[in-house]
């Protein structure tokens, strides 16, 4: 019996040496919670998942700028998103993909569409369709209306015109926005096309 009863008080132990750990972790998270300076939603995720202070300012930049085109959270945050995923797969500064949206769809309207057919965001032109099939999964035409589709449409051809112009920006934008750049009239409106988009840029980078 003495046995049987040692038993239960060594199990009655350990259950109490649980209750006093269990306890003791929790006041140690509360006092943890105390300790650490509050930060937001936005940057308490990024700190958990491990991203840079550099890249919370970018995203905080980007979002404020693209709510200034259009206050739709939703629209703002998802646009956000995917303009900075394509910056990095494509090596292309965010500011540059926000500010050629700006000009291209005023109030980045996602279901814009131009005199001349383009479409969405990015103003992408329905012949381009078969060379977004494979890096954006666009099958048809109406796919340039979905908003993700359309930035990753938009950022692949201009990186492709980037390639073809051997970095160059003015002749990348000219290509991008379809002016014939072996055509040297500076008369021609789409030429002033680069400076539009730098003044934007600039407009971006006031945002910092």
């Amino acid at each position: 019996m003495s046995g049987i009863s040692n038993l239960g008080g060594d199990m009655n132990n350990e259950e109490n040496a649980s209750t006093k750990l269990a306890i003791f972790a929790l006041l140690v998270g509360i006092l943890i919670a105390l300790l650490l300076p509050h930060t937001g939603p936005l940057d308490a995720e990024m700190e958990y998942t491990g991203i840079s202070s550099g890249a919370v300012e970018e995203h905080n930049r980007v979002l404020s700028y693209v709510l200034e085109q259009n206050p739709d959270v939703v629209l703002a945050r998802t646009i956000t998103n995917e303009v900075l995923r394509q910056a990095a797969k494509y090596r292309i500064a965010p500011g540059w993909i926000v500010s050629i949206m700006a000009y291209e769809s005023w109030g980045l309207d996602s279901m814009a569409v131009s005199s001349a057919g383009a479409r969405g965001l990015m103003q992408i032109m329905p012949l381009h369709v078969p060379e977004l099939m494979v890096p954006c999964n666009v099958a048809n035409t109406q796919d340039l209306f979905d908003v993700i589709k359309n930035i990753c449409s938009g950022v692949y051809i201009l990186s492709q015109k980037f390639d073809r112009c051997d970095g160059m920006p003015k002749c990348a934008l000219l290509a991008y926005n379809g002016c014939v750049v072996r055509d040297e009239d500076p008369h021609r409106a789409c030429y002033s096309y680069p400076q539009e988009i730098e003044d934007r840029i600039l407009e971006f980078l006031a945002e910092s």
